[in-house]
């Protein structure tokens, strides 16, 4: 697969879970499964950060780009998120240019010791938006792993575990910790990236406005659920 279906696909599949987290209950057997789907699409768009940091005309000018978008975009997820329009909680958009900014320090920062400080900062920065820490993390993880797929294989799946265990913290219900692991299943939906990054060809694919598209069509479609979720709340 090109690059354009691999990004088509982490847009149907963030469409499905954001649906999914506006209209239909979690612990719901459709729940868990379209947010199983859902979980697609981080890692996509994690791993394209890195193949967008190497193959970039421009690296200012793609850091730049990803800052307005980042901007918009929060916006959109705050009035997704509360109804409002309000610039926190800040959207996974700003976690992956975090992530670009993680990969720039590990190239760029020779010191180890600065080097490392730098890239804890940028995942502790990365609290205030979605997917945090482990967006940065995965960004980094898949650059690092990039030509190596067994070793990126187990990075994702170590993500995956640890992605797991931190939605599962939580108050126990009367099934204890049965219920708990039921309700998050949806969280185990990341390893199934592997098949689709494995089958990457490396091409672009055609469409010579793909990214704009990603780059309108992101904000937007939080602004339409957000607007039909609000709506049939006051309805």
């Amino acid at each position: 697969m090109n690059r354009n279906t691999l990004k088509l696909i982490a847009i149907v599949a963030m469409v499905i879970d954001h649906v999914a987290w506006a209209f239909v209950p979690t612990s719901s057997v459709a729940g868990q499964v379209m947010h199983a789907i859902g979980r697609l699409t981080g890692p996509i768009m994690f791993y394209f950060i890195g193949e967008g940091y190497i193959h970039t005309r421009s690296l200012k000018n793609y850091i730049t780009r990803m800052a307005i978008f980042a901007a918009i975009s929060n916006f959109a997820f705050g009035f997704f998120q509360t109804g409002e329009l309000t610039f926190f909680p800040c959207s996974v958009i700003f976690t992956l240019l975090l992530g670009i900014l993680a990969i720039h320090a590990y190239n760029q920062i020779q010191q180890p010791t600065l080097r490392w400080t730098v890239i804890v900062g940028l995942c502790l920065l990365s609290m205030l938006g979605d997917w945090p820490i482990i967006g940065v993390v995965m960004c980094l993880g898949f650059y690092i792993y990039r030509n190596n797929f067994k070793d990126m294989a187990i990075f994702v799946v170590i993500c995956q575990l640890v992605l797991s265990l931190l939605t599962m913290v939580g108050p126990l219900d009367e099934r204890g910790i049965y219920g708990v692991v039921m309700d998050n299943l949806w969280g185990f939906g990341v390893v199934f990236v592997l098949p689709l990054l494995y089958s990457y060809n490396g091409e672009k694919g055609r469409g010579k406005y793909s990214n704009w598209f990603f780059y309108i069509f992101y904000p937007l479609h939080l602004f339409v659920i957000g607007g039909l979720r609000y709506f049939i709340l006051i309805s």
